[in-house]
């Protein structure tokens, strides 16, 4: 099962190029393989870090070959928890790029289950709907968060009308 990693985090922009990328791309942008980059992707592993210029060029291979790239909302978001910005209200865009990376997760996941050249074919294994309902949770998680700092957005900025 793929390991749960937080949205726009380093680890999930490491594991969504991954995803995106061939094996072939990853080594031309870094010279590095794909099972370096799947242990810096594992939050777990403190061992195995991106570097900066490393990010940077799988950035660059991603938007070269049409990928949507997440190293820039990542990095955005460890300056802010480094700088102790607070980040309860939502940031909308924070919140519509997280959400579409929970659904990309969630859609490359299916996508793949079905292919052809893939472990059972067009059926699915049970490591690959594994991996599906992880992602779709990582998703309603991300949404849940969303909600949960609107509402308490909301409750902090609503001011009565009432008259007394």
């Amino acid at each position: 099962m793929t390991k749960k990693r937080r949205p726009v985090t380093e680890h999930s922009a490491i594991a969504l190029t991954v995803a995106q990328l061939s094996d072939l791309d990853i080594a031309d942008a870094t010279g590095k393989s794909v099972s370096y980059y799947r242990q810096c992707s594992d939050p777990d592993i403190s061992t195995h870090n991106i570097s900066f210029i490393d990010a940077a060029k799988l950035a660059g291979k991603l938007s070269e070959t049409g990928h949507a790239e997440h190293f820039s909302e990542a990095f955005r978001n460890l300056v802010n928890r480094f700088s102790g910005k607070q980040s309860s209200p939502v940031d909308d865009i924070d919140a519509i790029v997280s959400t579409m990376t929970g659904c990309q997760m969630v859609a490359e996941s299916i996508r793949a289950s079905r292919c052809p050249h893939g472990p059972a074919g067009h059926e699915r294994t049970s490591s690959e709907i594994d991996e599906i309902v992880g992602h779709a949770a990582d998703l309603i998680a991300e949404l849940r968060r969303t909600i949960k700092s609107l509402e308490a957005e909301r409750d902090n900025t609503v001011i009565s009308i009432k008259t007394a």
